[in-house]
C-alpha cells in the first residue's frame, strides 16, 4: 500500500540548514495500522504529511498503492489526496457548521453524488462513529472525543484506502482516548482500511498497532512488529520510551536488585501462555521456589502478553534446567542477576 524509499527532508531555519528526515525507507501493506512513534522533534510529523505530499521531500521516491506520487503536479494529486483521510491533533472542524455539515464538507468540495446520495453517506458514517444522535448539534456543543469522531467520520467521507492520524488522541483524556483507538481499530477490521498513526504515546502504539517505526534525529532508529519492539526494545530511544510506560526502571531504584539473593530473571511470554500457570508448573517441576518483584500481564492489540521479573531460589543445576523448560515454552529469558 506505501512504499517510502530514502526520504530526505531538510528545512531552512534563520538561514540555517536543519535536517528533518534523513534516508526514510518503508513498507505498509494494505490493511495494517502502522504506528510511527517518537519524540518531539524527531521527524515523525514531517514524515506523516509527506504520504500526502503536504510536504515534499528533497529526495526520495513515495509510492501510495502502486502508483508513485512524488512528482506529480498539484492538479493530479488532488486526485489522490481524495483517497487518502487525514485525522488531525486538534479536529479542525468548522465552528458555523453542524456535525453533518462539516462530515459532509469533503463530498461537496469533490462535488461527489447528487444530494440525496450525500445525506445518506452522511448518515451512515455518522452511525458508524456513534453519533447519529448528534447530526445537528455545533462543535461548540460536543465533547472533545465527540469533536474527534466528527473529525473520522469526515476524513472517511469519501471512501479513502488510506487513513492519516496525526496525534488524534493526545488533546484527549486517557478514557476518551480508548475509545477513539478502539473505533480506529474497529473502522480497520470492518473497512480494511490502512492505518499509518502517529505519536509520542508508546501506549497508543501498543493498544492499537500492527507494526511500529521508531524515529529518531529523522531516522528511522528501529522497526518490526509491536510485540518485538515494545518487549524487547534495542535502540536507547525505544528503550526510554518503553521505561516510561512500563515503570521498567523502579526495579532498580527500589533496590530490589541489590537485595535479592537469588537468581533474578526477566520472563516475556506472548499468545495463549500468557494465561498458563508458568511458574507455578515451574517451580513444582524443579523443586524451586520463587517470588515475583515485577509484573504486567496485558495486551499488544488482540495479542495478550506478559513480563514477570522473578526472584529464584534452588539448585544452580536445577536453575539451568529450569531456563531450557521456560525456553522449550517460547518463554524468553533475561538474566538480571
Amino acid at each position: 500500500m506505501i512504499r517510502l524509499e530514502n526520504l530526505q527532508k531538510t528545512f531552512v531555519v534563520d538561514g540555517r540548514a536543519v535536517p528533518a528526515l534523513n534516508g526514510i525507507s518503508l513498507d505498509v501493506p494494505e490493511g495494517e495500522v502502522f504506528g510511527i512513534i517518537g519524540r518531539s522533534g524527531a521527524g515523525k510529523s514531517t514524515l506523516i504529511r509527506m504520504l500526502n505530499l503536504l510536504e515534499r521531500p528533497d529526495s526520495g521516491r513515495i509510492a501510495i498503492d502502486g502508483r508513485d506520487i512524488t512528482g506529480l503536479s498539484d492538479a493530479a494529486l488532488r486526485g489522490v489526496r481524495q483517497q487518502i483521510g487525514m485525522v488531525f491533533q486538534h479536529f479542525n472542524l468548522l465552528s458555523s457548521r453542524t456535525v453533518a455539515e462539516n462530515v459532509r464538507l469533503p463530498l461537496e468540495l469533490t462535488a461527489s453524488g447528487s444530494r440525496a446520495e450525500q445525506d445518506a453517506r452522511v448518515a451512515e458514517l455518522l452511525e458508524l462513529v456513534g453519533l447519529a444522535a448528534h447530526r445537528d448539534k455545533y462543535p461548540s456543543q460536543l465533547s472533545g472525543g465527540q469533536k474527534q469522531r466528527v473529525g473520522i467520520a469526515r476524513a472517511l467521507a469519501n471512501r479513502p484506502k488510506l487513513l492519516l492520524c496525526d496525534e488524534a488522541t493526545s488533546a484527549l483524556d486517557p478514557q476518551t482516548t480508548q475509545s477513539i483507538l478502539d473505533l480506529i481499530a474497529d473502522i480497520n477490521r470492518k473497512l480494511n482500511l490502512t492505518v499509518v498513526l502517529i505519536t509520542h504515546e508508546m501506549g497508543v502504539i501498543r493498544r492499537i498497532a500492527d507494526r511500529v517505526a521508531v524515529i529518531d534525529g529523522g531516522r528511522i532508529v528501529e522497526m518490526g512488529p509491536v510485540a518485538e519492539v515494545f518487549l524487547h526494545p534495542q535502540h536507547a530511544a525505544t528503550q526510554s520510551m518503553v521505561a516510561e510506560l512500563s515503570h521498567a526502571d523502579e526495579l532498580a531504584d527500589s533496590g530490589l536488585l541489590d537485595s535479592a539473593t537469588g537468581a533474578v530473571w526477566r520472563l516475556t511470554f506472548v499468545g495463549a501462555t500468557t494465561h498458563e500457570p508458568i511458574l507455578f508448573d515451574t517451580a513444582s517441576r524443579y523443586g524451586l521456589s520463587f517470588s515475583l518483584l515485577q509484573g504486567t500481564v496485558s495486551r499488544l492489540k488482540d495479542l495478550p502478553y506478559g513480563q514477570l521479573v522473578v526472584e529464584w531460589h534452588g539448585e544452580a543445576a536445577r536453575l539451568a534446567e529450569a531456563r531450557e523448560g521456560l525456553s522449550a515454552r517460547n518463554v524468553v529469558v533475561e538474566v538480571l542477576r
